[in-house]
C-alpha cells in the first residue's frame, strides 16, 4: 500500500492534467511544477514519514502491532480526503505530509511484526517478501496511471488517489482476525494470551511441550533485555559498541536512498523530459517495476547460498558499475562542446508533429544547438571518430543502416538536451537522458518517435 502512494507522489508530476491544476505556466504555453515544489512534495511525504517513524516506537510499545497497524490504516483512509479534494498545491502538501505519518508507521511495524510471528527459519524470506509487496505496489500505481494519463480531466489524477481507499477496508478485516505477537504479550506480562498465540502460530498436533520451550525462551530473550536497558537511554546508542550497531543500521537503511532508489521514483517524469511520448514512459516505468519483482523472487533462491550481506554488496557494485558506464558515456559526449556552448539558453524542443521525418533530414555530422539569437553548430565528436561523418564511415565500412542508426541517436539527444534546458534541468541532465532514450531504443523496447 505504502509502494502503491509514494509512487503516485512521484509519478503524478508527468500527468499533464496534474500539471495544468499544480503547475504554472510556461511561456510555450505548457504547464509544469517547479523544481522546488516536485522536491517540497516528496519531502512533505517523507517528514510525515519521520513523525510516523517517532510515533511507531511508542504506540506499538503502548498498544501491540495490530491496534496500531489498525489505526494507521483508518488514519490513512480519513486523510485520502485531502488529496483527493485538493484544488490548490498548499492543500495537497498538508495532505502528503499527515498521509506520511501512517506511512511512516507501516514501514517498520511490518516488517518487525513479520520478524516476530513467523519461524526463525523462515524470517529473512518473510522479511525481504515486505520488499516485494513494495514492488507489487509500485506496479500496480504504474498499471494505474498508465490506464489514467490519456484523459484531460481533474480525474486523471483523481482515480488515482481515490484507489487508495480500496486497501484500507480488506486490510483491516484480515488484520482484526491475524493473531498478536507472542513477544509483544510477554512483554506486557500477559502470559497466557502469549501461550495461545504460539499454539495459533504452530503446526496441528505439535506437542505442547515445544511450546513452552518457545516461550520460555521468548521470557528469558525479554529478562535479559530488561536487565541490559535498565538505566540506558537513546545516547546511549552512540556509545561503546553500541556505536557501531548503530552505524551499521543507519548505513543500510541510506543506501536504499544513496543507491538512487529516490531518483527511481521520477523515472516516468525523467522519460518523458527526454523525449518520450507519455504512453511509452509509463509503459517503461510499468517494466522496471516487473524487473523489480523478479529481482526480489531471484533474492530468495540466492539468499540460502550467499547470505544477505553478499547479495547487497554485490548488488551495490553491479549497479555502481552499470551507473558509470551510462555517466562516462554522457561525459564523454559533454566534453567535446565547447565551454561557452554548454550554458547557453536553449528553445523548446519542437513537438512530435512538428519534427520533420528523419528520412527526409539532410544528414549531418553536427548536434546543432538552437541559440536565442543566431544558430550555430558544434562537433559533439572530432571529426576523425565522428560516426556520421560519411567518408569516415565508407572507410570503415559503416552502412547506410548503421548511420540511420546514428542520426537517431543525436536526434534523441538533441531533443532531451533542448527540452532539460528548457525546464532549468542543466545540459548535462538533457545529455545523460538523451543516452537513456538511446539505450531503450537499442534494446528495441521503445520505437523511435
Amino acid at each position: 500500500m505504502e509502494g502503491f502512494d509514494i509512487l503516485l507522489i512521484q509519478n503524478l508530476i508527468a500527468v499533464d492534467s496534474f500539471q495544468r491544476t499544480f503547475g504554472h505556466q510556461l511561456p510555450d504555453g505548457n504547464y509544469e511544477l517547479t523544481a522546488a515544489w516536485q522536491a517540497g512534495l516528496t519531502n512533505g511525504a517523507i517528514l510525515g514519514e519521520m513523525i510516523g517513524l517517532a510515533l511507531n516506537g511508542v504506540l506499538a510499545d503502548r498498544y501491540g502491532f495490530k491496534k496500531t497497524m489498525i489505526g494507521g490504516l483508518v488514519a490513512t483512509t480519513l486523510f485520502i480526503f485531502i488529496p483527493f479534494f485538493a484544488t490548490n498545491i498548499i492543500k495537497l502538501l498538508v495532505g502528503l505530509i499527515v498521509m506520511g505519518i501512517p506511512w511512516g508507521i507501516f514501514q517498520t511495524l511490518t516488517t518487525t511484526y513479520a520478524a516476530e510471528v513467523c519461524p526463525t527459519n523462515l524470517r529473512p524470506y518473510l522479511t525481504t517478501y515486505v520488499n516485494l509487496c513494495w514492488v507489487i505496489g509500485q506496479f500496480l500505481a504504474s498499471a494505474v496511471l498508465l490506464g489514467t494519463e490519456s484523459r484531460s480531466d481533474e480525474w486523471a489524477y483523481r482515480i488515482p488517489y481515490a484507489l487508495q481507499w480500496v486497501w484500507p477496508v480488506p486490510l483491516i478485516v484480515g488484520i482484526a482476525f491475524a493473531p498478536e505477537s507472542p513477544w509483544w504479550l510477554v512483554r506486557q506480562g500477559k502470559i497466557e494470551e502469549a501461550s495461545d498465540v504460539l499454539k495459533r502460530l504452530a503446526n496441528p498436533g505439535t506437542l505442547t511441550s515445544s511450546i513452552d520451550e518457545a516461550l520460555a525462551q521468548i521470557k528469558i530473550t525479554d529478562d535479559f533485555e530488561k536487565s541490559i536497558n535498565e538505566g540506558t537511554s537513546y545516547l546511549d546508542c552512540f556509545k561503546g559498541d553500541d556505536l557501531r550497531r548503530t552505524e551499521i543500521v543507519c548505513v543500510t537503511w541510506l543506501v536504499q536512498s544513496a543507491a538512487g532508489s529516490t531518483f527511481f521514483g521520477y523515472s516516468t517524469y525523467f522519460y518523458r523530459a527526454a523525449g518520450l511520448a507519455s504512453r511509452d514512459a509509463f509503459s517503461l516505468s510499468l517494466g522496471q517495476y516487473a524487473i523489480g519483482g523478479v529481482g526480489t523472487v531471484l533474492a530468495w533462491a540466492l539468499m540460502g547460498r550467499f547470505g544477505r550481506r553478499t547479495l547487497h554488496l554485490s548488488g551495490l557494485c553491479i549497479a555502481s558499475l552499470l551507473g558509470s558506464s551510462s555517466t562516462s558515456q554522457s561525459l564523454t559526449l559533454l566534453a567535446d562542446v565547447p565551454p561557452h556552448a554548454r550554458n547557453r539558453q536553449l528553445r523548446p524542443a519542437p513537438s512530435l508533429q512538428q519534427r520533420q521525418p528523419l528520412g527526409h533530414r539532410k544528414p549531418s555530422s553536427r548536434l546543432y544547438f538552437h541559440l536565442p539569437k543566431h544558430r550555430r553548430a558544434y562537433n559533439l565528436l572530432p571529426r576523425s571518430r565522428d560516426p556520421l561523418n560519411a567518408a569516415s564511415a565508407k572507410e570503415r565500412g559503416v552502412g547506410p543502416q548503421r548511420v540511420q542508426h546514428q542520426l537517431h541517436r543525436v536526434q534523441h539527444i538533441d531533443d532531451a538536451t533542448a527540452q532539460c534546458q528548457r525546464l532549468g534541468l542543466g545540459r548535462e541532465s538533457g545529455i545523460l537522458l538523451g543516452w537513456v532514450d538511446c539505450a531503450v531504443l537499442d534494446l528495441g523496447f521503445l520505437s523511435p518517435s
